[in-house]
């Protein structure tokens, strides 16, 4: 797959803090998308859950967070920032290319992850 941004978590989060609005996230819950009961989402290259993060206190209350990642570290560091929070989250350790996709989540998201995967077609595909 892509890189592994195992090294690059402070880049991460330095950068974060401003890719997205939570009022446009809000609106985008309620408005757009019209979420109104628990839903269960899968991240595909999560990193260290930022999205998860954004999203689920946005969501009604039940809702669950999937994240996928290659990175091991990053995905510790995810698992640290949910530890005392009262979300259902889970974090698989995969490469996107191996993992199999599962019919169970009602939403499938990525964010800035298919421009670092050379073989993006095959996971689109998938």
């Amino acid at each position: 797959m892509g890189d592994n941004w195992d090294d690059k978590i402070d880049y991460l989060k330095s950068t974060r803090d401003y890719f997205w609005n939570e009022d446009y996230l809000e609106f985008l819950i309620k408005y757009v998308w019209k979420i109104n009961t628990p839903i269960k989402i899968i991240d595909f290259g999560c990193g260290y859950g930022y999205l998860g993060m954004k999203l689920l206190p946005l969501l009604p209350k039940g809702s669950t967070y999937t994240g996928i990642d290659i990175g091991k570290e990053l995905l510790q560091t995810a698992e640290k920032a949910f530890q005392n929070s009262l979300f259902e989250v889970n974090f698989i350790e995969t490469d996107l290319l191996d993992y199999v996709p599962s019919p169970e989540y009602d939403l499938a998201i990525c964010q800035s992850v298919l421009r670092h995967i050379p073989q993006y077609k095959t996971i689109l595909k998938k």
